[in-house]
């Protein structure tokens, strides 16, 4: 027997999601807005006919609804077709949503058929073409309405045109309002409200405010003493210049990723976290990859000490990620004291960000599993040596040894450095007592030299692991 308030529930909660109240529902479904109000009342069931159109309009399988079940429907062409229907729209503009539904999740197809319908919207193209006859450079422009084409001609363009919808759709929202409740402030422990007005926008717990700058909540942290990376980076050109890949890369499924990073995509699509919070982020390189895998609503939680570089790793972001069923909150703070409560976060990730902590990873990673959830993962890759009595590690420890001389970042450097069986009772001390140790690389062989051969990257030559941490407590 079907119960009927788990399907009302189910139904209340998948429609506040799309953003639909019960008349638009109604009307997607040619039903009248009180029998949609009696299935959420758990005074009756949709006819068995309706509940196909019903669970693809939602974007969950009958089985799910029905609670037997889960899975997810991808968007139908001609039932989202039917669905935007339902708005005060013109044919136009339901071929325009009608192209984007390859791209676009349904939460964010029906906002943008209802900004379209209050003349919120307005999806044009720009067309320039420059001449230069007898001398005489001219530039001529004109501006298209979106509504003059077909779905297949616009099909070569629904990718952008999903992206800058999302962008609008959120342009008025703050991503970090999703995951208020789990924060705290790291000042005094008290709970954050968010404010925006005119002015300025901003999260305070009422004895303590921290601004919301270009998109990024700035908890005022700087960069380690005399390791300011950032400033290597004079503005976006130059973040873009040695970050960013300039061909998109669109990975259609896990085996278009490298096999180190499979180890992240495999943990991450096997427990599906509704959030992930990514440890020192910096550019984003490892988060950029990995939120193209996403296939099920995540919220993606970049920190880093820098406000400039997430700064910029949210406008690379917001022009080029597509992924709607990913958001993206920003938060300038330092790993060491995350504004988050205890046993909050379900997943942690880091690509490479406590190594960047530098001798502060320790005092990251127990920090780490404070916030963690019971049974939540922090996955992370680490620089490892094999055996530290091997005679190939030891010549590079007598280099770092005697790098010491002339360099102070060997003493911090030569501290962290662990041998598989040293990683393994580490992970025990950090807390944890069921972990996956994966070593994907080995150290380089020493070179015949008496003196450290790397300026930069002092863990180059050491080897690498993944390693995959559970809070069984």
């Amino acid at each position: 027997m079907i119960d009927k308030t788990n399907f009302a529930k189910k139904l209340v909660e998948l429609r506040n999601k799309c953003g639909l109240s019960q008349s638009k529902l109604a009307d997607m479904l040619y039903v009248s807005g009180q029998a949609v109000s009696k299935w959420e009342t758990a005074n009756s069931l949709p006819d068995i006919e309706l509940l196909l159109p019903l669970s693809q309009i939602l974007g969950a399988s009958v089985d799910y609804l029905l609670g037997s079940g889960g899975g997810n429907f991808e968007n139908s062409g001609g039932v989202m077709k039917e669905a935007i229907a339902a708005y005060d729209v013109s044919d136009g503009h339901i071929g325009l949503l009608s192209a984007m539904s390859g791209s676009l999740s349904r939460e964010y197809l029906y906002k943008a058929a209802k900004y379209i319908e209050k003349d919120t919207f307005e999806y044009r193209l720009s067309l320039e073409l420059t001449s230069c006859i007898d001398d005489a450079k001219n530039c001529h422009r004109r501006e298209v309405d979106l509504r003059e084409f077909d779905k297949d001609a616009l099909s070569p363009f629904a990718k952008q045109l999903a992206n800058l919808t999302i962008q609008a759709v959120n342009s008025g929202y703050n991503p970090v309002l999703d995951i208020l409740a789990l924060m705290k402030c790291p000042e005094c422990g008290k709970d954050f409200e968010y404010f925006k007005d005119t002015e300025s926008e901003y999260i305070s717990c009422g004895e303590h405010r921290f601004d919301v700058n270009e998109g990024v909540v700035d908890f005022k942290t700087l960069e380690i003493h005399g390791y300011t990376w950032s400033s290597w980076l004079r503005c976006y050109d130059d973040y873009k210049q040695k970050f960013c890949p300039k061909t998109v890369w669109d990975p259609k499924s896990i085996d278009d990723f490298g096999d180190f990073d499979k180890n992240y995509i495999r943990e991450l699509q096997k427990s599906k976290p509704p959030v992930i919070l990514d440890i020192g982020s910096g550019v984003a390189s490892g988060i950029k990859k990995f939120a193209k895998a996403i296939d099920w609503d995540c919220t993606v939680i970049l920190t880093d000490l820098s406000h400039r570089i997430l700064k910029y790793s949210k406008r690379h972001i917001d022009e080029n990620m597509l992924n709607a069923h990913v958001k993206f909150v920003y938060l300038a703070c330092d790993v060491k004291n995350l504004p988050f409560k205890d046993g909050s976060v379900p997943c942690i990730l880091s690509y490479g960000g406590y190594c960047s902590v530098s001798y502060g990873f320790k005092e990251s990673i127990i920090e780490s599993r404070r916030v963690l959830k019971t049974n939540g993962k922090i996955m992370t890759d680490m620089g490892i040596i094999s055996d530290r009595e091997d005679k190939n590690a030891q010549k590079w420890l007598k280099l770092i040894t005697d790098g010491m001389e002339y360099d102070s970042d060997f003493y911090w450097y030569h501290e962290q450095i662990y041998d598989v069986k040293e990683w393994h009772e580490l992970i025990k001390e950090f807390g944890f007592t069921d972990f996956a140790f994966i070593k994907t690389r080995d150290e380089e062989k020493a070179p015949d030299t008496d003196k450290f051969p790397y300026d930069y990257e002092i863990a180059r030559w050491m080897g690498l692991a993944f390693i995959s941490m559970t809070k069984s407590d």
